[in-house]
This record gives structure tokens, C-alpha cells and sequence, in this order.
């Protein structure tokens, strides 16, 4: 018996120190998990994909107001200002919810690997 559970234990050994890498990796990132999605998150480009947007939006706006021989009316310029305002709504809802997938998927990720060396261990001492 004593044989066995060495043999045992031995081949159980690389899950249970992955599971423990693992749960040291989460305390470790525990700043990052439980972080809360600022404005200034946002204002910061945490989300690349929203200036782009912005740019685009504002281009074809300026396209526009030119192909009109270059005179930016009011109503030019509050259709940017409505688009822009929109858009920087939707994007930091997308963005906030980005950032959430994002962390609930290194979480999930790591808390998996942890489950093996949780699992391995209650293998070892069944």
C-alpha cells in the first residue's frame, strides 16, 4: 500500500504544483480581478478600438463638409458632436464589457488549473 501511494502520489505531483502555481498566479492578480472599469480607464485607451472608431467617424464627417467647398455648417458640426458623444457612450459600454470578459477569463482560465491540483490531491489521498 505504502508502494502504491508513492507511485501514486509521484504521478500526481506536476497537476498538484500546477494547481498551486495557479492559485498563486489568482492572489497575485487579485488587484487586477477585483479592479473596478473607471472613466479614466477609458480616457486612458484601455480600448484601442474606440479611437479608431472616433477617427473614422470624424474623417468622414470632414469629407463631407469639404465636399461642400470646405465650409463646416452647424448642422455639420452638431452631427459630429452628436456622433462623437454616441459613440464614445456605446464604446465605453463595450469596452467595460470587454474588460469584464477579459478578467473572467484569465480568472476562469487559472481557477481550471487550480481545480487540477485540487482534484489531483483528492485522488492522492482517496
Amino acid at each position: 500500500q505504502q508502494q502504491q501511494f508513492e507511485t501514486t502520489n509521484e504521478q500526481q505531483k506536476p497537476y498538484r504544483e500546477a494547481g498551486y502555481s495557479a492559485l498563486s498566479d489568482i492572489g497575485a492578480m487579485k488587484p487586477y480581478l477585483t479592479q473596478q472599469f473607471t472613466p479614466e480607464d477609458f480616457q486612458a485607451n484601455i480600448d484601442p478600438g474606440y479611437a479608431f472608431r472616433l477617427q473614422q467617424g470624424q474623417e468622414a464627417t470632414n469629407r463631407m463638409a469639404n465636399m461642400g467647398g470646405g465650409l463646416i455648417s452647424g448642422n455639420a458640426l452638431k452631427g459630429q458632436e452628436d456622433y462623437t458623444q454616441g459613440l464614445a457612450s456605446q464604446e465605453y459600454g463595450n469596452a467595460f464589457n470587454r474588460f469584464q470578459t477579459q478578467r473572467s477569463n484569465i480568472y476562469n482560465t487559472l481557477a481550471s488549473i487550480a481545480g487540477l491540483g485540487q482534484t489531483s490531491l483528492g485522488q492522492t489521498i482517496a
